[in-house]
Parts: C-alpha cells; structure tokens; sequence
C-alpha cells in the first residue's frame, strides 16, 4: 500500500477534477492509477458540529468528517483554523 506523508486539507480550498465538472478539497493522482483521488471536508447534520461546549466534557465530539475516494485517512490532525473562547 503506497502512503503519502504531510498532507494539508482545508475546507477553505477547492480544487478542480481533472476530467470531470467536480471539486475536492484535496485531489491527488496515485502512481500507476488511472483515476485522482479525492478528499472532502464534510458536515454531517446531527453527527459533526463545528464547536465543542462545557457539557461535552469528557465525551467524544466529532467535529470532522471527510469523504474519501481513492484513499483513506489513516492519521488526522488538527492544526488551525480553531478558535478557543472561554467565561
């Protein structure tokens, strides 16, 4: 299985398919494939939200989800884009 390293994906950048009236936020082509693969950055109504509150202490909150075609997530972090408010 061939990996990639060092990735950057962000929700504020589309990029056209080649050969197709699409856009991805990220679009790469695989050595030997014939198709690119693509990554979205998705919102799931009722599943993912953009913000964590008090109340979700100690729970798991998605805040991210992402529709692959041609790859797979295998590490994600977080890096920027955040912002931290407390009172």
């Amino acid at each position: 299985m061939e990996t990639k390293d060092t990735v950057f994906i962000s929700d504020n950048e589309e990029f056209d398919i080649p050969n197709s009236k699409g856009t991805a936020h990220f679009v790469m082509k695989w050595p030997e494939s014939k198709m690119e693969a693509t990554i979205n950055v998705v919102s799931i109504p009722k599943h993912t939200r953009p913000y964590i509150d008090a109340e979700d202490s100690e729970t798991y909150v998605p805040i991210a989800a992402f529709e692959c075609r041609g790859a797979d997530i295998t590490k994600w972090f977080p890096e920027s884009g955040y912002i931290v408010r407390s009172t």
